[in-house]
């Protein structure tokens, strides 16, 4: 990509609670797809803990 494609951080002092909010969101529907489709509940449940950070890290 021949243009300049700026980037951010987020963390405690500069929240994305927009980009935070969708990765929490995708980390919750991949937790039901490999928990209903694959039956791999382990994982599905490391998913399901690291939305329950990344939305409490997003409020």
């Amino acid at each position: 990509i021949p243009y300049p494609r700026p980037s951010f951080d987020i963390n405690a002092t500069s929240h994305g609670t927009d980009v935070a909010s969708e990765a929490a969101a995708a980390f919750a529907s991949s937790a039901i797809l490999f928990r209903d489709f694959f039956d791999d509940n382990d994982y599905a449940e490391t998913l399901i803990s690291h939305a329950i950070d990344v939305y409490k890290f997003a409020e």
